[in-house]
């Protein structure tokens, strides 16, 4: 059988839990989490991460967290984080793909797990399959050519990412 890269890319995706991952990879993506953390913190006092986790909050829904402290609908949380997140160009980021995947990942995972109840293994596992989904993606993206075509690869390898983030377990 010939090799498919998305049959694969899937497969890792419904495999991953929290008690299959391996030590150093948990490490890894608890640190990519307290990184998150720190630039949500920070960029959630900017003008747009306020503006956004107002607009969030204006639902009054109590499905996620926005900011770490208000409460939104799962999808506008989500966005929130992910504006406030990104706002001080402080977050983590991918050379080979030019894109940065945790302010698309975590946003996502955060509001799909908290909505579904998950614990912070299931939260762990899902950035870990995010992490994955969005730099295998950016990558076969050509960074190049997707800025050439006026797109930014965070943006479209990382709404391949939050699509899947609906069930987190």
């Amino acid at each position: 059988m010939a090799p498919n890269p998305t049959r694969e890319l899937a497969e890792f995706v419904v495999t991953t839990t929290s008690d299959r991952s391996l030590p150093p990879v948990e490490a890894r993506a608890r640190d990519l989490l307290l990184d998150y953390c720190g630039v949500l913190i920070g960029g959630s006092v900017e003008s747009a991460g306020s503006r956004a986790g107002r607009y969030a909050c204006k639902d009054r829904s109590s499905e996620a967290s926005v900011h770490l402290s208000g409460r939104a609908t799962a999808p506008l949380a989500a966005m929130a984080n992910g504006i406030a997140a990104h706002a001080l160009e402080l977050d983590d980021v991918t050379n080979e793909s030019s894109l940065h995947p945790g302010v698309v990942v975590w946003p996502a995972v955060m509001a799909a797990v908290e909505r579904a109840g998950g614990t912070f293994g299931d939260l762990l596992a899902a950035g870990v399959a995010g992490y994955e989904v969005t730099v295998r993606v950016g990558e076969a993206l050509n960074a190049t050519s997707t800025y050439a075509r006026g797109f930014h690869p965070t943006g479209v390898a990382g709404a391949v990412r939050a699509a899947q983030s609906d069930d987190p377990a």
